[in-house]
């Protein structure tokens, strides 16, 4: 067997100390580049709730052309807007149609927009089949019947 010399041994001993620095400093970075891209989509979205808020605060949830404007907003966005009443149900939305999607109102983001909480969550979407980033905010908070505009955008990274 052959023996390595001294010069081998501490070549060795530097590369097995420069993995053990590596690998975890690469981890810390990962989450660390996670987070921040977390938070920048989630910002986004926020200033795209805002502009919605603001563009749709007048609107009518009952307005049948409501569908078509949400649709027509959304169309050259990466993002979907949904507007959910007080009761959970989902009246216009801008890449399905309304009566096809379930009742909102178990998801904790529209239980906290309800209480006029600004938020966001990271979940699969049981209707796309996504991992989805969605922000939802109270459309107009002196409403008396609460409404919701919910933004959503694929989360990619990161899965």
């Amino acid at each position: 067997m052959k023996s390595f010399g001294i010069r081998t041994k501490l070549s060795l001993i530097f590369c097995f100390f420069i993995l053990a620095l590596f690998i975890p400093f690469s981890i810390y970075l990962y989450h660390m580049e996670k987070d921040n891209s977390l938070e920048e989509q989630r910002e986004v979205l926020y200033t795209q709730a805002e502009i919605l808020r603001k563009t749709f605060a007048s609107e009518q949830i009952d307005d049948p052309g409501l569908q078509e404007k949400l649709t027509h907003f959304a169309q050259n966005l990466p993002i979907r807007i949904t507007v959910i009443d007080g009761k959970g149900t989902v009246r216009a939305d801008s890449q399905y149609d309304p009566l096809t999607l379930e009742n909102h109102l178990h998801f904790p983001e529209v239980q906290n927009a309800l209480q006029g909480k600004k938020n966001s969550s990271v979940h699969e979407s049981e209707f796309v089949y996504d991992r989805m980033l969605y922000v939802d905010s109270p459309l107009d908070v002196n409403r008396p019947k609460k409404v919701i505009i919910q933004v959503s955008g694929h989360f990619f990274l990161f899965k």
